[in-house]
């Protein structure tokens, strides 16, 4: 939320995704793997680890993605309401031993900590489709894999302001409307006086 505040171009606008037609957000948002549903696992962090270690040995994604954090918060809308993330295809990306491949720290249970989230305005939904989400197996300088998404995304046709209009009725009413206001209303009516050339619709 914090962040999100922070990238806010005006302070009416909330956040930035609020007033663009794409965002994106990726980083290592620490969401863990927490299995459900089995007493005896919750309750024993050493069973936990092991069941979840069994679920990347078998390659379980859809298991492992299901246990995961971040799809909870989001599907609950606990948290970064609105932005979707893609099904992680692949083994989680925390906590790895300083190597090439997929090696995990034994005190840790493998997580999807590491993640590429995106959001669309309003009724764009349709124009952004994820076409590749992968981790970078060989990087070898961190216990994390970092991960890297490609989007294929329809840009909007460019805003084509019409040419300048004659000044319609309208306009005259509303010039009318305010000069018999004058007195109260000076300073409007210098504003309205001094754009209405420049006004488009």
């Amino acid at each position: 939320q914090d962040i999100f505040q922070g990238t806010s171009v005006t302070k009416m606008a909330g956040d930035v995704s609020l007033t663009s037609h794409y965002t994106f957000c990726f980083g290592d948002l620490n969401f863990r793997t927490e299995l459900q549903g089995d007493a005896g696992v919750e309750e024993n962090n050493e069973m936990h680890r092991q069941v979840v270690r069994e679920l990347v040995v078998q390659r379980d994604w859809q298991a492992l993605n299901e246990a995961d954090e971040l799809q909870r918060a989001l599907r609950a809308k606990d948290c970064l309401v609105g932005f979707q993330t893609p099904f992680c295809n692949f083994p989680p990306t925390f906590k790895l031993q300083r190597k090439a491949g997929f090696e995990y720290v034994d005190q840790r249970r493998p997580s999807y900590t590491d993640r590429v989230l995106w959001k669309t305005g309003h009724e764009l939904e349709k124009d952004i489709q994820p076409v590749a989400y992968e981790p970078c197996e060989n990087f070898a300088s961190s216990d994390h894999k970092p991960v890297r998404a490609a989007f294929l995304v329809q840009l909007n046709a460019p805003l084509k302001l019409r040419p300048r209009m004659a000044r319609q009725a309208s306009t005259k009413n509303m010039k009318r409307t305010l000069s018999k206001k004058k007195d109260l209303m000076k300073d409007k009516l210098s504003v309205v006086v001094a754009h209405k050339k420049r006004l488009h619709l």
